[in-house]
């Protein structure tokens, strides 16, 4: 044994009761003692061990395809939590979606760390991609969302910012279905006999391709027997169309239209919005 240690020891045991004494005075600093002096009254301190937070949202994103959506198409948007949720009602993701901003209602998920919401495209939808409005935009719709018995923190990820639907996927929204917005035609004005090629012309909103080639067809009235178009010769991929009518012996026309309803368009856009119109 080191004597010089235990020298120390015995001066200082004197003091080692006032050493003991302040810390525990100073470990119970804060707390309010009992009416009798006696103990520390931790009903009166509100002290019920570990306090544990709400769960928390840790990321969003979504199990759809990356790439450009249409309208009536579904889209499934996953969020994230810290722990594992359950929830009750139908809570509501708001979606940033151009003049009309939808909302993905919630679909399954209750009991796990993942809720899936569902957003169906709606005519005139649009989003270079998709994101949801604000750090806001996951609202209760009367319901609730809840761990632990903890409500749950709604707060999102910003838009834009890791961990948002925005960052994690590209999902182009377009719910918008293209028009024919003229017909006209390049071809000069004048008379045109047997032989002669005339240009037809379609116009339209957006860029369409030719979808089923054989369903776009145009119906010319050139007297006894009107003259078929059913089939474009350019324009396939593009915002204009152009056909090209031969006249024929027989044909007469003192101003060459299109008959009326019969003009019949199965094209659609990037998006497989197919157009299905009829004029």
């Amino acid at each position: 044994m080191d004597l010089r240690n235990l020298s120390v020891y015995q001066s200082l045991r004197p003091f080692s009761s006032l050493l003991i004494g302040a810390l525990v005075l100073l470990s119970l600093a804060g707390f309010t003692t009992k009416p009798d002096g006696n103990g520390i009254d931790l009903g009166e301190n509100n002290f019920n061990g570990i306090v544990r937070s709400g769960p928390k949202i840790t990321n969003v994103t979504s199990s759809t395809s990356n790439g450009s959506i249409r309208k009536n198409s579904s889209v499934s948007i996953q969020v994230t939590f810290d722990q594992t949720v359950t929830v009750t009602g139908t809570p509501q993701l708001e979606l940033e979606t151009g003049s009309t901003d939808q909302k993905a209602d919630y679909a399954s998920g209750s009991g796990s760390d993942e809720l899936t919401f569902t957003y169906t495209v709606q005519e005139g939808d649009e989003s270079p991609d998709l994101d949801y409005k604000s750090v806001g935009s996951l609202t209760l719709n009367d319901g609730t969302i809840e761990g632990g018995g903890q409500d749950a923190d709604l707060t999102l990820p910003s838009p834009g910012a890791s961990g948002s639907l925005g960052a994690n996927k590209a999902l182009v929204i377009d719910g918008i279905v293209p028009t024919i917005v003229s017909i006209t035609s390049n071809t000069a004005n004048g008379t045109y006999g047997i032989g002669d090629a005339i240009s037809i012309i379609l116009n339209f909103s957006e860029a369409v391709d030719y979808g089923n080639s054989v369903g776009n067809t145009l119906i010319l009235e050139t007297g006894g027997f009107d003259f078929y178009l059913n089939r474009p010769d350019s324009g396939d991929g593009t915002d204009q169309w152009t056909y090209v009518y031969t006249v024929r012996a027989g044909d007469a026309s003192s101003d060459l239209s299109i008959s009326t309803g019969t003009i019949f368009i199965d094209g659609k856009d990037a998006a497989n919005n197919f157009i299905g119109f009829t004029a």
